[in-house]
């Protein structure tokens, strides 16, 4: 069938005999498109891996669609079996392809991505081992060395990977020693106080690039600069034709079909490619034919436009001394404790949360914890209690050292009333022992212990989806499907009692693929009229945080691999901006321009940024050993200026800035617990003053600048100490320049002028 054909013109136009002399209106061309699309989510692109990729159609249509016909483009070979469409990608695929599905007369396009993957060679000299074995192990297969075996040829051994453009750490495992590519003097900090390898494959320097450039009501110009070979563009999921686009002197100009101009919220996206590759791919939220942030005053209240506050609840303000409820046993040292924070404390302080330029709260879990004390697993063995909450002993109750259930129903109520939403931490892959659903079936976990005669704890890679966090704490067996289905519909009864607005989700990467897929299904079922936003946490590599991003998983991840690397650029002698660069336009590539991806400034499971940056933990330094055995500070303030660097990158880029609570003041603290000290909201010293000032224009200027939450994004300049990040939204451009050497520096920058930015500063335009 021919999507031409059903994606006709219908041209309204009213016939007035004898009035000549009158104006007639521009003709509006309206799409044959259905008033209610069958739809769970705007758009989402199939992403192709290597080889035959399986698509699920209920990620974009819900449960029980099947497709009266499905067109595939040229260079797949496809075929759909009710809810499953199979794809394999050949060399002819262009790098945006589409997908036309039919349902009851409509089409519906979606968009392609060909697999970015080439070929790369990794070369190992025989010297270092004549016998072998030779492993390699990286970021590229989750730092499992027995996925990847060297074969050795003559003198060397030898292993093809094949991998996306990008930087990517590895070290080799020689006869079972893992050591720095001898051959290779590019590294980087590993985060744990040493370095790894950096395999650099090359990004494409000559993609084409949209830009938005003018905006009036039904209609849009985008700039479309270098060589492209084809564009698509999208309102919604219609594909609009010439009818619609017209491309001259390299600018797409772009008719919005009446539905647009009528419609509340809709979504325009639009793609290019040329041989090299696929563009940035730019997404345009509509409100009656107008981009939001111009004409639309609700825009703000967009996920685009969220900015996350991360309280740890105990650690953050006391509200009600009559919570207090210490564990009373001396086997726990203080700061493995309970601090007495509590969701009154948390609610109390809602004003200075949103004063810093923050409408959305992640509140760390508050599920009732067990009431002993508890003995980690790794040496050297201390005992713990449940203050941090990431120990459930139940899937319904509050537990009372938090508040309770008035406690959560109150920070709710008054987060809604300044328009804030409150997004709950859920822990789904483990509960405590004494959880009384663990307890009544205790086969509803994963085993303990191994086959071979090991245990399955912390095997974060080769047991992922199996192992324990703790010989007390079960992973659940989700496998099971009477396990999911309890589980998820636990998650639900958050939602629904405490009329929460997403979740942010513990241990993503442990928990299989099913679980998300029921979760999301159900929340879509139960709450159809509700924008529910969901984060996951996975350490491991862009592939694998991507995998579980989608329209029938979550929308978003944090994105560790990024931070990373902005915590090496920002802290280490070696730390290069142009690296930073790289690993942005990664990222880009991996979860697109304008993706919901969480920026963190860091989080609760690592030492705390400024004590990094500004030297008061070692450079190679155990940092949890640190934070309990002496008193860990900021060391020099220089910490205090990376750290507002750092903020000022997070602003600057896709995604959302994610705030851990006390890095606006530079808190300083070791490894978890000492990176999580109890929150002071007086006695600032001067640079934690100013550093709170900082973050307050950096958030403030991103909450109300929409250039920074929806526009273009173009590296500039990318040098070791200088990086300059463009964003463009129609008439609105913005530029960041992050200046990290010890000179000041002065800059021309289009449509602005000559600047000067100061040493160990960061501006924005």
């Amino acid at each position: 069938m021919n999507s031409f054909r059903q994606f006709a013109v219908f041209v309204s136009v009213s016939t007035i005999l004898g009035l000549t002399a009158c104006r007639i209106a521009p003709v509006i061309p309206e799409l044959a498109y259905p008033v209610d699309p069958i739809l769970n989510s705007p758009v989402w692109p199939i992403r192709l891996s290597e080889g035959s990729t399986t698509v699920m159609l209920s990620d974009w249509f819900g449960e029980g669609f099947v497709p009266d016909s499905v067109d595939y483009p040229k260079g797949t070979m496809g075929r759909a079996s009710k809810n499953l469409m199979g794809i394999t990608q050949n060399k002819d695929l262009d790098p945006v392809a589409k997908i036309r599905i039919w349902k009851d007369g409509f089409c519906y396009t979606l968009p392609v991505f060909r697999s970015a993957k080439i070929q790369v060679p990794l070369r190992f000299s025989a010297q270092w081992s004549e016998s072998g074995p030779v492993q390699v192990a990286g970021e590229f297969n989750g730092w499992n060395p027995t996925a990847t075996f060297m074969t050795k040829e003559a003198d060397e051994w030898t292993t093809t990977l094949k991998l996306e453009p990008g930087r990517y750490p590895y070290q080799f495992v020689v006869d079972g020693k893992w050591m720095l590519d001898p051959a290779n003097p590019d590294s980087m900090d590993n985060n744990a106080g040493g370095f790894n390898s950096i395999l650099q494959v090359v990004h494409p320097d000559n993609l084409p690039f949209l830009r938005p450039q003018k905006a009036e009501r039904g209609v849009l110009s985008i700039d479309l600069e270098g060589e492209a070979e084809g564009w698509l563009v999208l309102w919604e999921y219609a594909e609009l034709d010439s009818n619609f686009v017209d491309f001259q002197n390299g600018m797409l100009k772009i008719q919005l079909p009446k539905q647009a101009l009528d419609a509340e919220k809709s979504l325009l996206t639009v793609l290019a490619w040329n041989a090299s590759g696929r563009s940035n791919d730019l997404r345009v939220p509509l409100h009656k034919g107008l981009p939001a942030g111009i004409g639309d005053e609700n825009w703000q209240q967009d996920w685009q436009a969220m900015t996350l506050y991360f309280p740890l609840v105990d650690r953050f303000a006391n509200g009600d001394n009559n919570n207090d409820q210490p564990t009373l046993d001396e086997r726990i040292l203080p700061p493995a404790n309970f601090f007495g924070g509590d969701l009154q404390g948390l609610t109390q302080h809602l004003d200075y949360i949103q004063s810093l330029g923050i409408n959305t709260l992640w509140v760390s879990p508050v599920a009732e914890n067990p009431k002993g004390a508890y003995q980690e697993y790794p040496e050297p063995r201390r005992w713990f209690s449940g203050y941090h909450g990431y120990w459930p002993v139940s899937y319904h109750r509050v537990d009372p050292r938090f508040g309770g259930d008035e406690g959560l129903d109150l920070l709710v109520k008054e987060a809604h009333a300044r328009n804030m939403r409150v997004l709950l931490d859920f822990v789904a892959n483990h509960v405590h022992q004494e959880h009384p659903m663990i307890k009544a079936h205790p086969d509803w976990s994963t085993d303990l212990e191994l086959p071979d005669g090991t245990r399955n704890l912390r095997r974060w890679d080769d047991h992922r989806l199996t192992t324990w966090f703790d010989d007390f704490l079960p992973t659940l067996d989700f496998e099971n499907a009477v396990i999911t289905e309890a589980v998820t519909d636990s998650a639900l009864f958050w939602i629904e009692r405490f009329h929460l607005d997403g979740f942010r989700h513990d241990a993503t990467k442990h928990i299989p693929e099913i679980f998300w897929r029921t979760l999301t299904a159900k929340l879509h079922q139960k709450f159809p009229d509700q924008t529910l936003y969901q984060i996951g946490e996975t350490f491991g590599s862009r592939d694998l945080i991507a995998s579980y991003v989608g329209p029938g998983t979550l929308d978003a991840q944090f994105d560790f691999p990024l931070y990373f690397s902005a915590r090496s650029a920002l802290t280490t002698p070696e730390g290069d901006f142009s690296s930073l660069a790289s690993e942005l336009r990664a990222s880009l590539d991996a979860f697109g321009n304008h993706h919901l991806m969480g920026n963190i400034t860091g989080n609760h499971d690592m030492a705390r940024f400024t004590s990094i940056a500004g030297g008061g933990l070692r450079p190679g330094e155990n940092d949890k050993e640190a934070g309990w055995n002496r008193e860990v500070t900021v060391g020099d303030p220089i910490g205090y200026k990376r750290m507002a660097l750092l903020m000022a990158f997070q602003t600057a880029i896709p995604g959302l800035p994610v705030v851990y609570y006390g890095d606006e003041i530079g808190m300083p603290g070791g490894g978890d617990p000492d990176s999580r000290r109890m929150m002071r909201f007086d006695d600032w010293s001067e640079e934690e003053t100013k550093l709170h000032e900082i973050f307050t224009k950096l958030l403030q200027r991103r909450l109300n600048d929409p250039a920074l939450v929806y526009g273009s994004t173009d590296i500039t300049r990318a040098e070791k100490d200088l990086l300059v990040i463009r964003r463009d939204w129609f008439s609105s451009t913005t530029y960041t320049v992050l200046n990290k050497s010890d000179q000041a520096v002065q800059l021309d920058l289009p449509k602005i002028g000559i600047v000067q930015v100061a040493a160990n500063t960061a501006i924005v335009y």
